[in-house]
């Protein structure tokens, strides 16, 4: 496959993951985008493959060697054990598996620098045009959860938070090695973003993944034995845009400030109060409704199913929505384990596939984030560094996402083939080849 062929489908793929919302105004099935993105991939997959292996006559680059197959064998063992439908299991692993092999697909051809650069424009175009779509919301519906989130979809509200914090991580990586404060107003662009979805929760990570990235940062910066006065006014940037963002958060949205308006009093007690109990929510029938609760309880709804349970779950494809099966994940979490909302993606994935299952697709993500912030330290590219920092707080949004919020990043196909195109670009680019590592990246 040429270069120019590879540019194309990847333009394919990532539009098609970014203008599921789009066409579902327009009339047009999200399955119809996701199924063209999906089959791209497959077939992307198998062909560097077999180019590489059998045309070649090389080694293929497999990342993970051992924790995917392992994932997908404690997979098929639940799938036996619980006796699941079959087009549920097949499902499951097209949400967990699907996007990976995008990532070793584009390890196994010859993809050039220049090409990767032509592509990141394109996807910093789809990035930026979700500012515009978000005000464009604001404008016909006004401040509210739900609708139209960008281009991306319709109702996945949660894409309000997780989408506009994998743009910052990049945005802030970029602020630090540049300095341009064009970077600091598209930041405020996306805190908009967020806030216009109505959604709490981003003002309250953009610290958290700021100070993570300015420490790696810092970190670095200090071993390279170059602090000056710059670090401390990026330092102070970082502060001033978390307590900015936090602030116009806790006045415009109305669950924030105790008078329940737009432009409400600022009041960290009642904040941390209304935090508090919506973490540990719970429904008037029982059923748990916050995130911490309802982690908790799928925790002892492993525990009480016993040993096999406990280990291997209640069955892969058992959460997983698809208008294919007409599953409704909210229905079965509340009508068979009692878990109404604030189902992460840790809930999600290890009730279907238990403790050994979520492990080791928690190691694969560490691991990643292991060999990122390797590339991280190893490069002093001015075009990658601060690409490669970008991807590390990307991987941080990830993991942040899977244990505390949704499982919108991971496994909702919108963020993570991005994520993986630009894991692929940066690995191979800095580490162009693999023979020079153990076959398996990430074991």
């Amino acid at each position: 496959m040429k270069s120019k062929h590879l540019e194309y489908l990847l333009v394919l793929i990532l539009s098609c993951a970014f203008t599921r919302g789009l066409m579902r105004l327009v009339g047009i099935p999200t399955i119809i985008p996701k199924s063209i993105m999906e089959f791209s991939i497959l077939s992307l997959f198998a062909w560097s493959l077999s180019h590489r292996c059998l045309t070649q006559k090389k080694t293929a680059r497999i990342p993970g060697a051992l924790l995917m197959p392992c994932l997908f064998g404690i997979s098929v063992l639940s799938f036996i054990q619980n006796e699941q439908p079959i087009l549920a299991f097949l499902l499951f692993l097209r949400n967990v598996f699907v996007y990976y092999l995008l990532f070793v697909a584009l390890l196994n051809v010859d993809f050039s620098e220049s090409s990767a650069k032509r592509i990141n424009k394109y996807l910093v175009f789809l990035f930026l045009i979700q500012i515009p779509a978000g005000l464009a919301k604001y404008a016909v519906m006004g401040i509210r959860e739900g609708g139209p989130i960008g281009t991306v979809c319709v109702n996945g509200g949660n894409y309000s938070t997780t989408l506009p914090l994998f743009a910052i991580a990049f945005l802030s990586s970029f602020y630090f090695h540049k300095r341009n404060k064009l970077y600091v107003l598209l930041t405020l662009g996306f805190v908009a973003f967020g806030l216009i979805g109505s959604k709490r929760a981003v003002t309250f990570y953009i610290p958290v993944l700021m100070l993570f990235l300015y420490v790696v940062y810092a970190a670095k910066v200090a071993w390279l034995g170059q602090v000056g006065l710059s670090e401390i006014r990026t330092f102070v940037v970082v502060i001033l845009l978390s307590a900015l963002g936090i602030y116009v958060a806790c006045r415009v949205l109305i669950s924030l400030n105790p008078e329940g308006a737009r432009w409400g009093s600022l009041d960290p007690h009642f904040v941390a109060h209304m935090a508090t109990d919506y973490l540990t929510m719970e429904t008037e029938d029982g059923d748990t409704f916050g995130r911490i609760n309802s982690t908790l309880h799928s925790c002892r709804a492993m525990i009480g199913g016993g040993l096999l349970t406990f280990l291997l779950g209640f069955g892969p494809g058992l959460l997983t929505e698809s208008s294919l099966t007409h599953t409704n994940m909210v229905d079965i979490t509340a009508m068979r384990f009692g878990v109404s909302r604030g189902q992460t993606g840790f809930v999600w994935l290890v009730l279907q596939v238990g403790v050994l299952g979520t492990a080791v697709f928690f190691i694969f993500y560490l691991q990643m984030l292991r060999n990122v912030l390797a590339a991280y330290r190893d490069t002093s590219d001015p075009y990658w560094q601060p690409i490669i920092l970008g991807l590390l707080g990307a991987t941080f949004v990830f993991l942040l996402d899977f244990l505390t919020y949704s499982q919108s990043s991971i496994f909702w196909g919108v963020l993570t083939p991005v994520y993986f195109y630009i894991a692929a670009t940066c690995l191979k680019t800095k580490y162009h080849e693999f023979v020079t590592m153990p076959v398996a990246l990430m074991t």
